[in-house]
């Protein structure tokens, strides 16, 4: 599942852990995990089972977060039983924090033939042996093809997205701050452009990130119409 959740002010917990993994981003407020705190904009990925001495948010916080499984509380004293799903596989150790305002924008390993968009990235969490990927992803503003024409696009993993501030024009009308996306693969989708920018959190799941494009190609429009 992919959810907002909403910490309200004063929640506290003991020694907890969760029954699946779990990955997020602090949207509003702030929250403490054992003795690492989270204010806006941080990141962690935690497999099922990994053990907090607390959790705790003073005065509340808003998370994006995701989970593999059904996330059921589970006592301290039972997490270190847990089995996750593949245990010592690739990409299941913890990602306890990531200040993500501390790290460098890049556009290294973005694909040239979309750089239209000016596209920046931060790589979250990436597990090459499955191509698993989590990225905050940034878009140049009053950007659109060559043209005003482009080809679709479709890859052969599944895409979701939640638009974090600005704007996305695409197919499917004009995406602003809490939009939301998720594509399965072969999804064909575009062509793409923005009046003012926008930041989101882009996720690649089940198979590996790859731009496929279409023999079609269609005309870019700034205002077209709404259709979700």
């Amino acid at each position: 599942c992919s959810v907002l959740l909403c910490l309200p002010p004063g929640f506290a917990r003991g020694p907890c852990a969760l029954a699946a993994a779990q990955e997020w981003l602090v949207l509003d407020g702030a929250l403490r995990r054992g003795a690492l705190h989270y204010g806006l904009d941080d990141y962690a990925w935690l497999p099922a089972g990994h053990l907090a001495a607390s959790l705790a948010s003073e005065r509340g916080a808003v998370l994006l977060a995701f989970f593999d499984r059904e996330p059921g509380w589970i006592e301290a004293d039972a997490a270190a039983a847990v089995v996750d799903a593949a245990p010592g596989s690739p990409g299941r150790a913890p990602i306890e924090r990531i200040a993500t305002h501390d790290m460098p924008w890049t556009s290294h390993d973005i694909d040239p033939s979309v750089q239209f968009l000016r596209l920046t990235h931060k790589v979250l969490r990436h597990v090459p042996e499955t191509g698993e990927k989590t990225i905050l992803l940034s878009m140049g503003a009053q950007t659109h093809p060559r043209d005003w024409r482009e080809a679709r696009l479709a890859h052969d993993c599944v895409e979701e997205m939640y638009l974090l501030g600005g704007d996305i024009i695409g197919e499917r009308g004009t995406m602003y701050e809490g939009a939301y996306f998720w594509r399965p693969p072969g999804c064909w989708h575009g062509p793409f452009g923005s009046r003012r920018g926008s930041l989101s959190v882009i996720r690649f799941l089940e198979g590996r990130h790859h731009n496929r494009w279409s023999e079609e190609i269609l005309p870019f429009v700034l205002e077209p119409a709404h259709a979700p």
